[in-house]
């Protein structure tokens, strides 16, 4: 959760070059593709960990077990 809510926080700010207090170069102001494709790698790696993580869940296994195989 850190991740999202450190990068996905310094894009709602508009303080994106935070990120490369993290990961140096991570942000250049002057390419913004690589800005947005770093971004939705980091958005679809928290999704993906949100669903990971359902499937762990006793209730939802029982209610949908074609979801969860």
């Amino acid at each position: 959760m850190y991740i999202l809510i450190f990068y996905a926080g310094a894009l709602a700010t508009g303080t994106a070059a935070r990120w490369n207090t993290v990961l140096a170069g991570l942000y250049t102001a002057s390419r913004p593709a690589s800005t947005v494709g770093v971004g939705l790698h980091f958005a679809a790696g928290g999704v993906i960990l949100v669903l990971g993580f359902t499937q762990l869940l006793g209730s939802i296994r029982e209610r949908a077990p074609a979801v969860h195989r």
